[in-house]
């Protein structure tokens, strides 16, 4: 549930990913963050003897900054999630890997590169 660009080959972080796809490609980034584990994947995982798995998570599934409000998606994406692993005795932790920050990070001195400046993102 967090995706890391090094694993895409792409520029950006989960929130500037997801927001520049949602953006140019609507519609994708849900059915891909829906049918990137399935029923299928959690059975197979069981059948190999594994019961437990970590799911990282990002804090911008469940917190809109701008608005300063929740997020009803990244909760439902836990429910569907949730559901997956209670159907196939699969146990998971949520993990979540990428918190709020609480200052500016281009105060500190680290750029802050966007996803939509690639020219990746500049078509669908």
């Amino acid at each position: 549930m967090n995706l890391e660009h090094y694993e895409l080959g792409i520029p950006g972080w989960d929130g500037q990913i997801r927001r520049a796809l949602s953006e140019r490609c609507p519609g994708f980034m849900d059915r891909f963050t829906r049918g990137f584990f399935t029923e299928a994947d959690a059975s197979y995982l069981v059948s190999l003897g594994l019961k437990f798995i970590r799911v990282p998570v990002n804090h911008h599934l469940f917190w809109d900054e701008e608005t300063n409000t929740w997020l009803e998606y990244g909760f439902s994406l836990i429910r569907h999630l949730g559901e997956i692993c209670e159907h196939a005795g699969l146990y998971f932790l949520l993990d979540i890997i990428i918190i709020r920050e609480p200052f500016n990070l281009s105060s500190i001195g680290i750029t802050v590169i966007r996803a939509t400046d690639f020219e990746l993102f500049t078509f669908c």
